[in-house]
C-alpha cells in the first residue's frame, strides 16, 4: 500500500507531458498533398518547436520536417525548396516569446526569374488554452497556397497565400 502512495505522488509531482498544437492546413493548386503544421510546447508550455506532416492524396506521410525553437530563432528555417530555389521561408518577429509566442513572417518567392519576394505577416499566441495562428486578429485554419504561372516559362514561384478562418 505504502509503494501505492509513493508511486501515487510521484505521478502527481511529475509535470505535464509536452505537447502539439495543429496550427493550420495548407494545401496548394499544384497537388493534392496537404501539409499539417504544429507547434509544439515543452512540459512546461513553452515553445519548444515547430513541425509539419505532408500527407498526399491517400493520407500517407511523404514528408516529415521539426526545427527546434533556436533553429527557428536563429534566422528563421526554409520550409520549402524546389529547383534549387528556397520557395518558403518562416521567421520569427522580434517580440516571439518561448511563453506566449508573437509574430511570425512566411516569406515567399514570388518570381524565381526575377528574384522577387513577399511576405505575410501573422501570429501566434495562447488562446483560450491552447496556441493557435492568427491574421488580422482572425483565427486561421487553412492556407491555401496559389501558384505564379508565367506565359511561355510556367511556374516561377508563389503568386499569394489564401487564408481561410476558423469558424
Amino acid at each position: 500500500m505504502l509503494r501505492f502512495v509513493v508511486l501515487l505522488s510521484l505521478f502527481f509531482s511529475l509535470p505535464a507531458l509536452a505537447k502539439k498544437y495543429e496550427l493550420a492546413q495548407i494545401s496548394n493548386d499544384l497537388d493534392k498533398e496537404i501539409v499539417t503544421f504544429y507547434l509544439h510546447v515543452d512540459q512546461y508550455e513553452k515553445i519548444d518547436s515547430i513541425s509539419y506532416i505532408t500527407r498526399n492524396e491517400h493520407g500517407q506521410i511523404v514528408k516529415e520536417m521539426d526545427w527546434t525553437y533556436g533553429e527557428v530563432a536563429n534566422g528563421g528555417v526554409v520550409l520549402e525548396t524546389r529547383n534549387g530555389y528556397d520557395i518558403l521561408n518562416l521567421f520569427l518577429g522580434s517580440n516571439f516569446n518561448r511563453d506566449q509566442g508573437g509574430e511570425i513572417s512566411l516569406n515567399y518567392l514570388h518570381n524565381g526569374v526575377t528574384g522577387s519576394r513577399r511576405y505575410m505577416n501573422f501570429n501566434v499566441t495562447n488562446y483560450k488554452g491552447s496556441y493557435r495562428l492568427f491574421y488580422n486578429g482572425k483565427i486561421v485554419s487553412k492556407l491555401n497556397i496559389k501558384t505564379n504561372h508565367v506565359r511561355v516559362i510556367g511556374l516561377v514561384g508563389i503568386d499569394r497565400i489564401q487564408v481561410f478562418y476558423a469558424q
